[in-house]
C-alpha cells in the first residue's frame, strides 16, 4: 500500500474550531461553578507530553475537562 493511500491520522482530523468552542462552552463552567485552580502549566514541556491523573470523580471526573479549559 502507498503512503498516499493510508487513511489520515487522528491528529490531521482535529478541528482547532470545534475545540475552540467546546472549550468556550465549558469554560464558564469550570471557572465559575466549580472554581478550580491550576497551577504549574509553565512546567508542562512543549513537544509531545503525557499528562495522568490520579483522582476518582465517580461518573463524571472532572480532571480532563478542568486541565483542558487551562491547558488550552
Amino acid at each position: 500500500m502507498a503512503t498516499t493511500d493510508r487513511e489520515p491520522s487522528e491528529v490531521t482530523k482535529w478541528d482547532p474550531s470545534l475545540t475552540e468552542k467546546v472549550i468556550g462552552l465549558i469554560r464558564p463552567l469550570i471557572k465559575g461553578y466549580h472554581r478550580a485552580e491550576v497551577r504549574g502549566l509553565d512546567n508542562v514541556p512543549g513537544g509531545g507530553v503525557l499528562v495522568v491523573s490520579n483522582h476518582a470523580g465517580g461518573l463524571f471526573a472532572m480532571d480532563f475537562p478542568v486541565f483542558a479549559t487551562y491547558f488550552y
